[in-house]
């Protein structure tokens, strides 16, 4: 990790502006014309910097990923670079924002090892989700970057892989303040990239954010309960004739109705966090969660009626039956919205949890298959009996 630091205004060169590296071979400069340093609206200007070496390199505006305003710098694969600004969302990858007033200015582009983003935004003072105050001394502002090879893409809503490196730092704004409404950046040195150090320059000091174990969370108590604990509790209840087994479907179900409760109040917050509301995955969530709980009281009075009526299956009993195993699916479903949207799980992530949902859904059929195959003998095998006891009530009135 190489020592971030804030470059001072070149005066005899007319370039003002601000330089932080938080990694060796990443740097972001900033100039706040004067104008905008004393409205506080206006354009401010950007530059991204960095080696070629990575897939892709962002800067957000903003103390968090969620609400940022945020440019992500990659190569197209023509020997320019393509500029995608998108609105931070947490921790799933940013939304491509089709309406930002921005410019791709003169200096962009690829030479040799280096990448370069110049940038003019006119909405940086204001965005939906937020907005940035220039007039102040500093700011907070995110980054985040992935190495690998180039992306080489010209879609600006290209699909990115999950970051492998990112921060929180403070941008000072002193010395970016001054100069007219032109591009600054043809007047500099060019960033000091792979180096990332300009020496007897004061550092600042980089504050990493804690890691929010809320999304892993939310998506591993969820799975749990819908690939596991659901489908476990319909398999008991149709392989066993054990009466007593009732309770434990119950208590079964009654567990995974809980974990996914609270996997629901994480992924509430996680929506909120990240703007998401708009997704299929939040609102099937909810959905869920609200029918199971009908389900769970549905189950209780399905009970009651077949014991009144001599362990007879009741019309309730099928709505029963029939809306669990369709739950169950739709939560397995959702479960694979929940990894699109997230937009970070590798794969084999995915691939696993495929897997994983395939085995349940087999193993649930087979038990279902297994279960109304036993309860078809049963009801015969009751029929028969009930057919050869009238017989012989028949037989012994004769005699």
């Amino acid at each position: 990790m190489a020592t971030a630091l804030t470059a001072a205004s070149h005066a005899s060169a007319q370039a003002y502006y601000s330089q932080f590296c938080p990694e060796a071979d990443i740097c972001y400069r900033l100039n706040i014309p004067t104008e905008t340093a004393f409205t506080g609206k206006g354009d401010i200007y950007i530059q991204i910097s960095s080696l070629v070496t990575y897939e892709w390199v962002a800067l957000g505006l903003g103390h968090q990923m969620a609400g940022s305003k945020v440019f992500i710098m990659y190569a197209d694969g023509m020997g320019n670079v393509t500029v995608s600004p998108r609105l931070g969302r947490g921790h799933y990858e940013p939304r491509y924002d089709s309406g930002a007033d921005f410019e791709v200015l003169d200096g962009t582009g690829v030479d040799g090892y280096r990448m370069t983003a110049n940038i003019r935004c006119g909405d940086c003072t204001s965005w939906v989700g937020g907005g940035m105050n220039f007039m102040e001394t500093s700011g907070l502002w995110v980054y985040a970057a992935r190495p690998g090879l180039p992306l080489d893409s010209s879609d600006p809503n290209e699909n990115l892989k999950e970051h492998r490196q990112h921060g929180v730092f403070d941008f000072s704004y002193l010395p970016a303040k001054g100069g007219q409404n032109l591009n600054p950046f043809l007047l500099a040195p060019p960033a000091d990239v792979p180096l990332g150090i300009q020496r007897g320059l004061p550092s600042v000091p980089l504050h990493w954010n804690p890691s929010d174990a809320f999304p892993v969370a939310h998506g591993t108590i969820a799975s749990f309960a819908i690939l596991v604990l659901f489908p476990l509790g319909a398999i008991l209840i149709r392989v066993t004739s054990e009466r007593r087994l009732v309770w434990v479907h119950a208590g079964i179900q009654i567990l995974a109705y809980v974990m996914l409760f609270v996997a629901m109040g994480m992924g509430i917050r996680i929506a909120s966090s990240g703007q998401l509301f708009h997704n299929y995955h939040p609102f099937i969530g909810i959905f869920m969660v609200v029918v199971i709980f009908f389900q769970v009281c549905d189950g209780l009075l399905h009970h009651s009626q077949w014991l009144q009526n001599k362990k007879r299956r009741t019309r309730l009993a099928y709505v029963h039956i029939w809306m669990g195993r369709a739950l169950i699916v739709i939560g397995m479903i959702n479960g694979g919205f929940g990894l699109q949207l997230a937009g970070v799980a590798s794969p084999a992530k995915k691939a696993g949890y495929g897997v994983v949902a395939g085995a349940s859904f087999v193993s649930m059929v087979v038990a279902i298959c297994y279960g109304e195959r036993k309860r078809a003998l049963a009801l015969k095998a009751k029929r028969e009996e009930k057919e050869n006891r009238e017989m012989r009530l028949q037989t012994s009135r004769f005699e």
